[in-house]
């Protein structure tokens, strides 16, 4: 029952159980019942599939946004060369926000890109508290990741200015 640093204590009030009984699901030893599967997918805000498999991507269970569903149905009214170019402008704006994050948090420091990888990793991991979780460590060390490339990309001239996205956008 990783993900929020909860306590067994803690997500057994949260889904109306008691410590042995999480205990046993943590440890395989017990399946929990339908209606228990609910209640942790609401404690952890994710689809009533995660917890369910290994295989499932973390995906939340409620969205506060109610208009995101409907122009996510409203998708089908693109051409796939125009849905292409959208899922562009999202995964950039997802990407500078994620950045913007990261180095407001102190996930990254801009002096930690002239270091080895693998000190980078070290600092980054050894940055974080000691409540966190092994998802915590892979999205700091997935930040680096992104972080790296994109400077390569500048270096290599593979980046676009501001002007000509805002020109690419206004030729739809």
């Amino acid at each position: 029952m990783q993900g929020k640093g909860w306590f067994q204590e803690e997500l057994s009030k949260k889904i109306e159980t008691d410590t042995r009984q999480v205990s046993l699901y943590e440890n395989n030893k017990v399946a929990p019942s339908a209606e228990t599967v609910v209640r942790i997918s609401r404690a952890f805000n994710v689809s009533i599939d995660f917890p369910l498999t290994d295989e499932m991507p973390r995906r939340p269970l409620s969205v506060n946004d109610e208009s995101i569903f409907d122009n996510i149905q409203r998708l089908d009214l693109f051409t796939e060369d125009e849905k292409k170019s959208i899922f562009k402008i999202i995964d950039g704006l997802a990407a500078k926000n994620k950045l913007k994050n990261a180095v407001h948090d102190n996930i990254i420091y801009p002096e930690d890109n002239m270091q080895p990888i693998k000190q980078q990793a070290i600092n980054a991991i050894s940055s974080l508290p000691d409540t966190a979780t092994v998802e915590d460590m892979m999205y700091r060390l997935y930040v680096i990741d992104k972080v790296n490339a994109g400077l390569e990309d500048m270096r290599n001239g593979k980046t676009i200015s501001t002007e000509e996205l805002l020109r690419e956008i206004q030729m739809w």
